[in-house]
């Protein structure tokens, strides 16, 4: 999330309104807003009410069951200042980035998975009994 501003008045307050999923972080909305120098700058109550209206009516079925879950978080521009995906730490309520999945990572999960697949198969079937070997006699 970056933006810029180039106009000629000078920016005094740069903060996003993050709205995302109370018990799993995932950033579902974000709200931006800028103010110039002579503007008022909104409390962050109201930003975050605002990112709020405006996530329910861009998309109203978009959040599913989350939506009882909706929570806001703002934060100055400076904090997000990263590039990659992110999301919200919600016990320390800051942002964090996702590390990046790569092909391999992807790989090593399913392999992972399908090991712990066969596992419970074999796990599941009971082992057949061993019959016991006959001397033979001489």
């Amino acid at each position: 999330m970056r933006s810029e501003w180039n106009g000629p008045n000078r920016l005094t307050s740069h903060r996003y309104s993050v709205v995302y999923d109370g018990r799993s972080g995932k950033i579902l909305h974000v709200h931006e807003s800028m103010a110039i120098e002579g503007a008022e700058i909104p409390d962050d109550r109201v930003l975050a009410k605002r990112a709020i209206e405006l996530a329910e009516r861009l998309s109203k079925d978009r959040f599913g069951a989350a939506a009882s879950r909706l929570s806001v978080l703002t934060v100055d521009a400076a904090e997000v200042d990263q590039e990659g995906p992110m999301k919200v730490d919600v016990g320390k309520r800051t942002l964090v980035l996702i590390p990046a999945r790569t092909p391999r990572d992807r790989a090593a999960k399913k392999s992972a998975e399908r090991g712990a697949k066969a596992k419970a198969k074999l796990k599941a079937k009971p082992k057949p009994k061993a019959k016991p070997k006959r001397r033979a006699r001489s």
